[in-house]
């Protein structure tokens, strides 16, 4: 468990698969959905989730309070991770009733440490829809840097969207 304050990221628990279940197939909270995911399907996940960020080349973190561990509010999640180039991609999703606490900031500046102290990573990096503003907010505010912009990269319903590039050399 990784603290902060009274807030925590926290491994995935059997108790978390409802939380799982909605995030994961709420079309309004990913602008990547390539399927929906069944409860069995997620079970699965959350047995395997005791695999490390090395031999998953994943890790999702729970956001949740120090003294409610059973609480789910968001994740924060580690993909992609490259060994030889130690980088890894990040992404933060917090339930609408807890944005607007600094808890994103939090957890990230949180979660920065943990990756460049125990996986000696060099690089984090992001993709933001051009439109997100307060994503883009978060990450400036902890140090990232836009890099670039892809065109028509990710299909939102009917329409295409541009996505941002945000990195930062730990």
């Amino acid at each position: 468990m990784l603290k902060f304050d009274e807030y925590c990221l926290r491994a995935l628990e059997p108790y978390d698969l409802d939380a799982l279940y909605f995030w994961e197939n709420d079309l309004n909270s990913y602008t990547n959905h390539e399927q929906f995911y069944s409860r069995f399907t997620l079970e699965k996940y959350i047995e395997q989730a005791h695999l490390s960020l090395q031999e998953a080349k994943q890790y999702r973190f729970v956001l949740s309070k120090v003294n409610e561990p059973d609480l789910c509010f968001g994740f924060l999640d580690l993909v992609d991770y490259d060994s030889i180039h130690k980088r890894v991609e990040i992404g933060v999703l917090i339930a609408p009733e807890y944005r607007n606490k600094k808890l994103g900031k939090r957890a990230l500046i949180r979660i920065e440490s943990y990756i460049k102290n125990h996986f000696d990573i060099h690089q984090i990096y992001c993709y933001i829809a051009v439109d997100n503003h307060i994503s883009m907010k978060l990450f400036e505010s902890v140090g990232f840097l836009k890099s670039g912009e892809l065109k028509q990269w990710r299909k939102f319903k009917d329409n295409w969207k541009d996505v941002s590039i945000y990195q930062k050399i730990l």
